[in-house]
């Protein structure tokens, strides 16, 4: 369970930098910029690896988690990267990140999960 802690982690915070990087954008500015592309796909990517990384029991635990669909962005990113939609990965950082943040967020405050130090790092 502690490495779950850890992916979940990862995750989380991925997803909070992608929220990051393309709130000061608008779409066009977005579109126009690589460097910004490069770094929401790079995120992308880890959320979609740490998410594979999940034992099977913390996705059974959590199943409000979109798992699948963190990996499947992935593996669409690497192994698709040269027909990658900016305007897929523009959504859904604008429409799916948000509530997956509250949902990492909601397991942090679970009193039912099974170590009280789920999402955050060890000191």
């Amino acid at each position: 369970m502690q490495r779950d802690e850890s992916y979940l982690l990862d995750i989380l915070e991925s997803a909070r930098l992608v929220l990051q990087y393309v709130s000061d954008n608008t779409l066009d500015e977005f579109l126009d910029d690589v460097k910004s592309q490069d770094a929401v796909v790079r995120r992308f990517i880890l959320i979609g690896e740490a998410a594979r990384r999940i034992s099977p029991e913390t996705r059974d635990r959590y199943p409000q988690v979109p798992w699948r669909d963190m990996i499947d962005m992935r593996n669409l990113v690497i192994h698709e990267y040269e027909d990658v939609d900016f305007l897929i990965v523009w959504d859904t950082a604008h429409q799916d990140l948000p509530q997956l943040i509250r949902s990492l967020e909601d397991i942090a405050e679970d009193p039912k999960k099974p170590s009280d130090r789920i999402l955050t790092r060890p000191k």
